[in-house]
């Protein structure tokens, strides 16, 4: 079946925009930075030094027979705080170091990957604006082609033109319009490219893509 046209009302900007939104794969790079800083914020913490606070209480009451000779109001409490400076931690250096490297990596492949996400988005847009100027240039040679032939078929009436010029004109129609469906699907390919690069095309359960 001969596809319908369906025209694409949306900017290269917003279309940028929404892919950087939308995209799955950029949500995963970003979660990933997010991981790579958490790592970062935990190692760094295990550097820093240890500090303790504790604290007891207790109330003596002697050695009653009854709770009615308990002796109430010798009590006592105790506070200590403890800071333990480290000399030797070697590993949790390392480890800091490590979870560095790994958190700049994530931001560079965050980077690159929403580089590569607006270069394909800018290509599949441009790809479809060309291919919908191209269909503006096959209707013309439609009507254009339609104008010949009817007008051949008046002089053939007339007389003044042979079957053959005739036919030539009908199959010049012919190919002004299957180089128009060579067009439109080509477009349609590009449309659904472009919603596929945004972000906003989606499978169902039966494998065919579903619109916004």
């Amino acid at each position: 079946e001969e596809p319908e046209y369906a025209e694409v009302p949306v900017d290269l900007r917003k279309a940028v925009k929404a892919a950087l939104h939308n995209r799955v794969d950029l949500i995963t790079s970003r979660d990933r930075v997010e991981d790579s800083e958490r790592k970062l914020s935990i190692s760094t913490n295990r550097l820093l030094p240890d500090l303790d606070l504790d604290g007891s209480y207790r109330n003596n009451t002697g050695d009653p027979t009854t709770i009615r000779n308990a002796v109430f109001g010798n009590y006592g409490w105790t506070l200590g705080l403890t800071l333990e400076i480290p000399l030797e931690r070697t590993s949790e250096r390392n480890a800091m170091r490590q979870a560095m490297i790994e958190l700049d990596r994530s931001r560079r492949s965050l980077t690159l990957a929403e580089d590569n996400v607006i270069l394909q988005v800018r290509d599949s847009y441009r790809t479809l604006r060309r291919t919908e100027t191209s269909l503006q240039i096959r209707q013309q040679e439609i009507e254009a082609a339609q104008k010949e032939a009817e007008a051949a078929q008046i002089r053939f009436e007339a007389g003044e033109m042979s079957n053959l010029a005739v036919s030539d004109a009908n199959n010049a129609v012919l190919r002004a319009e299957n180089s128009y469906i060579r067009d439109l699907v080509s477009y349609e390919i590009a449309r659904i490219q472009l919603l596929r690069d945004v972000g906003i095309l989606f499978l169902d359960d039966h494998g065919m893509w579903r619109e916004p």
